[in-house]
């Protein structure tokens, strides 16, 4: 089977969100928990700060209505036309769902927003100094990564071969959290570091990242002659 699937797949920031990862309620899901055999999604996995938390949705509810429409998907393919109902509904207006929490039939009313921006409407930074090219952290990102909402810093995006960065050792993906003796929020704060940094001149910067589940401390030592800076 396919995984499951966010209700919002476009990059469209106009486009609305419920905010949380579907399945359909396949013959033999149906016959374990003892629902009809009619279909709907179910819902895997709500997503923090998201409508559907807000409105109290929960990981294995089934939603087999959506605001008056019937939720009939029984294999992958059919969770796209709840993608798209979704996606296409109105903002700001008081929705309703129907859905099943451990067999019984429950009623919400919810509010979809906009899609939160996702790593393809990122914001990037390219630093020419020392080789990095490092973006925001977007939230499709911190679930693919598995990143609380906690975990600050920039994503490293391209490394320039032969650089400063790429000599100490740090990699795509890894995120920097503190640059020598800057810590790192957000592109502004990385910026900000890198220009500081580079009239400073120190001969090592440290630079702390998450790399995967764990962190590690990486020492750059930047040739200022060669840099020409």
């Amino acid at each position: 089977a396919e995984p499951p699937t966010e209700e919002v797949l476009d990059a469209n920031q106009e486009h609305a969100w419920l905010g949380v990862y579907t399945q359909p309620l396949t013959d033999d899901l149906a016959e374990y928990w003892g629902l009809p055999n009619e279909g709907g999604v179910v819902v895997s996995t709500v997503l923090e700060g998201s409508p559907a938390q807000v409105a109290g949705l929960e990981s294995g509810d089934v939603i087999v209505n959506f605001d008056g429409t019937p939720i009939t998907a029984t294999l992958d393919r059919d969770v796209f036309a709840f993608t798209k109902l979704v996606r296409e509904s109105p903002m700001g207006e008081d929705l309703y769902l129907k859905l099943y929490r451990e067999g019984e039939i429950l009623e919400y009313s919810l509010a979809l927003t906009t899609r939160p921006k996702s790593s393809r409407d990122a914001d990037e930074y390219k630093d020419d100094i020392f080789g990095l090219t490092v973006r925001e952290l977007t939230r499709d990102v911190r679930i693919l990564l598995n990143l609380s909402e906690d975990v600050e810093g920039v994503i490293v995006r391209g490394i320039k071969s032969g650089s400063t960065a790429n000599l100490a050792g740090i990699r795509p993906s890894y995120i920097i959290m503190r640059f020598g003796a800057y810590p790192i929020r957000n592109l502004d704060d990385f910026e900000a570091a890198v220009n500081v940094v580079a009239v400073e001149k120190p001969e090592e910067i440290t630079v702390f990242c998450r790399v995967g589940a764990t962190t590690a401390f990486f020492r750059m030592e930047p040739r200022w002659e060669d840099l020409g800076r």
